[in-house]
């Protein structure tokens, strides 16, 4: 193949052409995406990083779409589950101000204009509908322990629980915790057991008779517990690898017990890193580790479909420097990929700024091309420089679907996110 002439042919004969800039733009460009859809319940919107401002108004445009026209029911973040709490209540009954339940979640990359945006669309959609068909919003990460407990103990008094699971101080090294950090010697084995009694106390249907409980406060101390269990597990880790299997499964799990609590037919969309949704993790050289979509892939089989995302060039919020305890958060800059590189390829339409390709529907020499290992470009929270970006993957591996996005600007952080130099 002519890597300057055939291939940049077939991407652009088969890829569709999205639109950015407006989200409330006219839908027909959305028609591919929803003919990629098709009757999957679990959709995966990636990024490459964290601070694009394109992917956040395509996800929008996407899960709008969703939303008004496939019946998606659920929106899922890659943020923590107890943080997520007070967003859920302003889109579901307008509870709070937007900008207070988006700093309440602690991580600045939804503390954005575009997620201002995005959310405050969805409280719109939801005010003129019945209650039981309005859209909800949750986190699926396990992060924080600080918030979760104190969502756990607040229920947990509201179900009536004995004083023995709930007593003042007993849930000083549960609060504690941190997924990043290893526990003392011992405290992990006592938080297990703690949070495994918590557990049993809920299962057991005899207690549901509290006056002032409700059936969303048992699961939600349920999941209080669960995310719990999920942190303690990933600081006791082993490896780095062993801590990304281990979180991408909880993630899993979080994702799978709302679909199941919301029944046989829900439909969620959720959003998280490339690096999260790909059901291949040849990324981490361990292609043993199973990611969050590697999981969701294994329960829902063909009812799962990735749709990654790539960036040509541009600039994208990141944190910078080599000092972990003093990182600064910035707009970097990167130049157009290696020409040799997935992301480079997919740049071949130069009027579209931005371009969907279903990776299923490929035809060869392309799809030879698509499911050989090939390099893109990611960055998680931190930034050091564009070669470090760079990631092997397998996309018709770890994706459905591509989208393109040609030039990345840097999302606009709301106040609450605090200085971005």
């Amino acid at each position: 193949m002519k890597r300057e002439t055939d291939l940049a042919r077939l991407i652009r004969d088969q890829a569709s052409e999205l639109r950015i800039e407006n989200p409330d733009a006219p839908p027909d460009d959305m028609q591919a995406i929803a003919a990629i859809v098709g009757d999957a319940r679990v959709v995966g919107l990636g990024e490459p990083t964290h601070g694009t401002r394109e992917v956040v108004q395509l996800r929008r445009r996407i899960t709008s779409h969703l939303v008004q026209n496939l019946g998606f029911r659920l929106v899922g973040i890659e943020a923590d589950w107890s943080g997520c709490l007070a967003i859920n209540d302003f889109v579901v009954d307008g509870v709070g101000s937007p900008e207070a339940a988006l700093a309440g979640q602690g991580y600045w990359m939804w503390q954005t204009d575009e997620m201002l945006g995005f959310i405050t669309w969805l409280r719109d959609h939801n005010a003129g509908l019945p209650r039981t068909k309005r859209v909800q919003l949750f986190g699926f990460d396990a992060g924080r322990a600080d918030s979760t407990t104190h969502v756990l103990s607040t229920r947990l008094e509201r179900l009536s629980a004995p004083a023995e699971l709930c007593k003042s101080g007993s849930f000083d090294a549960i609060r504690a915790m941190n997924p990043w950090s290893p526990p003392d010697n011992g405290d992990a084995d006592r938080v297990e057991k703690q949070i495994a009694d918590i557990k049993t106390w809920l299962a057991d249907r005899r207690h549901e008779q509290a006056i002032h409980a409700t059936s969303t406060d048992r699961w939600q101390a349920m999941q209080c517990a669960i995310v719990l269990e999920q942190i303690n597990s990933r600081r006791t880790a082993p490896t780095p690898t062993s801590h990304y299997a281990i979180r991408d499964r909880a993630m899993a799990m979080n994702v799978e017990r709302h679909l199941d609590d919301a029944g046989k037919t829900a439909k969620t969309v959720i959003w998280a890193h490339n690096g999260h949704i790909t059901r291949d993790s040849l990324m981490l050289d361990d292609n043993s580790i199973a990611t969050m979509g590697r999981n969701l892939s294994a329960r829902y089989q063909a009812g799962y479909l990735p749709i990654g995302f790539t960036i040509g060039y541009g600039r994208f919020l990141a944190y910078t420097g080599t000092e972990t305890r003093s990182p600064k958060l910035k707009a970097v800059e990167i130049d157009p990929p290696p020409t040799d590189s997935l992301d480079y390829s997919l740049m071949t339409d130069k009027d579209a700024s931005a371009v969907l390709l279903d990776l299923r529907t490929c035809g060869e020499p392309l799809r030879g091309w698509l499911s050989s290992p090939l390099v893109t470009r990611w960055a998680g929270a931190g930034f050091t420089t564009a070669s470090d970006m760079e990631t092997p993957i397998v996309p018709t591996a770890g994706y459905d679907a591509l989208i393109s996005v040609k030039r990345s600007t840097p999302a606009h952080l709301l106040p609450s996110a605090g200085h971005c130099d």
